[in-house]
């Protein structure tokens, strides 16, 4: 993941620079051979956004540094999409359990108002509800209905 405090291309224009340096080329130099603009060269450094990936493709190509290593870099993943900062896969994360949440309150209220139709005698209300279900709730409600059948009759021995 990204520091969301460092521009995303801040450490590929780190890296871009050592391979300059080592090659002895002067900035323009490295523009003039990658064909890119002296200014989007240095945009690299401080920009808020990632760069292009067609701009960092030119620059690991004419500087012999691996693509996949240049995305990241970049604060891009290998398909080119910007990397996310830890807090929005921690945001991700939490929106994921609260949907999982709500499917589960779902599946619940529904499987009561099943039960409910059934404990009031309403044959088709409860085939309608019971219809709109997925095989594994069924099976749940079943094992439920079981459980609670069982638990009735025992209850009932005792009085």
């Amino acid at each position: 993941m990204v520091d969301p405090s460092t521009p995303p291309g801040a450490q590929f224009f780190q890296r871009t620079e050592l391979e300059r340096a080592q090659r002895g080329w002067s900035k323009i130099d490295l523009c003039q051979r990658a064909g890119i603009g002296r200014v989007t060269y240095d945009r690299l450094a401080s920009q808020k956004n990632p760069p292009i990936v067609r701009t960092v493709k030119k620059l690991c190509d004419t500087l012999d540094i691996d693509l996949a290593e240049g995305l990241r870099l970049a604060g891009l993943d290998t398909t080119g999409q910007p990397q996310q900062p830890d807090w929005a896969a921690a945001f991700q994360q939490g929106i994921a359990e609260i949907g999982k949440g709500f499917e589960q309150a779902s599946r619940v209220f529904a499987a009561q108002g099943a039960m409910g139709w059934a404990y009031r005698g309403d044959l088709d209300q409860t085939r309608k509800a019971l219809a709109g279900m997925q095989p594994e709730q069924l099976q749940e409600i079943s094992a439920a209905a079981t459980l609670l059948a069982a638990l009735a009759d025992e209850e009932l021995s005792t009085r």
